[in-house]
């Protein structure tokens, strides 16, 4: 993939992960960005040819990105590959990550919180056996099956707002409850500080900074890395992003570079049997 720079305009971003490819411009004129997808395309179709490969048209599809609200209904382009003409989507996902005209990721949260919710239920289960009730078998359990759907892709969507946050919160604190058998009652916070682990935002501080310095130190990915270079305060898109939290991240704790490595998570101390004639 590292040869298709080249066939990109100079205008144009692009972004690839495997066989999925996302190309985006911006400009205050659709038209403009018209232009330049279009072109943009014609050159990856040309680059795909070259290695006898085939743009699949019917997967390919575009969304616009807008905070002009009142009239982002009716922006309307024509996007093509070849002959054929993308359909435009409401909601795009890329890498299983749902995307929404403002790069607010309600989205992105509101998914997964519904899913995972119907896994809390076997934390219910695994209390009501003998083999499986204990507190660090039920946070092992939690930690590997229910918190990676809450954290997956982090990085990215860390800057979504508190509000949207607090919904992936609320499934680590009653996760929490049934973990410790406490009551619904008892509070969010010293729940989970019971239970021994630490705040889903204390973990997504922590993946944001590893995920930026692994762009900055990456010799193998060019496309990302200069994509991270050519950041600028003045290209967010009127929201909080990814690059400007992590800055404000290495502000607070006066990190000039990679000196946070982990945070350590406190582990339940386990239970020993209890064998019959012996001490």
């Amino acid at each position: 993939m590292n040869t298709i720079q080249p066939h990109i305009q100079p205008d144009a971003k692009i972004a690839c992960s495997a066989d999925d490819i996302a190309v985006w411009h911006s400009h205050n004129d659709t038209a403009v960005s018209e232009e330049v997808i279009n072109a943009t395309l014609d050159g990856i179709v040309a680059w795909a040819e070259d290695f006898k490969l085939a743009i699949n048209a019917d997967k390919t599809t575009y969304f616009i990105f807008s905070t002009d609200r009142q009239h982002r209904s009716t922006f309307s382009v024509t996007i093509r590959i070849r002959e054929s003409q993308m359909k435009k989507v409401d909601h795009p996902k890329y890498l299983d990550i749902i995307l929404d005209p403002e790069l607010r990721f309600s989205k992105r949260i509101e998914n997964p919180t519904n899913r995972v919710l119907k896994k809390v239920n076997i934390l219910r289960n695994l209390c009501g056996t003998y083999w499986s009730s204990r507190s660090h078998t039920l946070k092992s359990t939690y930690s590997t099956v229910i918190r990676p759907v809450l954290e997956y892709a982090s990085p990215i969507w860390t800057p979504a707002s508190t509000s949207a946050k607090q919904k992936l919160d609320s499934v680590q604190h009653r996760a929490s409850k049934i973990i410790i058998g406490a009551i619904s009652s008892i509070n969010n916070v010293t729940a989970v500080h019971e239970c021994g682990l630490l705040t889903l935002e204390s973990r997504c501080i922590l993946t944001t900074v590893k995920f930026t310095n692994k762009i900055r130190c990456n010799n193998t990915d060019p496309i990302s890395t200069w994509i991270f270079n050519q950041w600028k305060d003045s290209d967010k898109f009127k929201r909080s992003s990814t690059l400007q939290f992590d800055k404000e991240i290495r502000r607070n704790i006066q990190m000039a570079h990679s000196s946070l490595d982990y945070l350590p998570e406190p582990i339940i101390p386990k239970s020993h049997w209890a064998i019959p004639g012996f001490a």
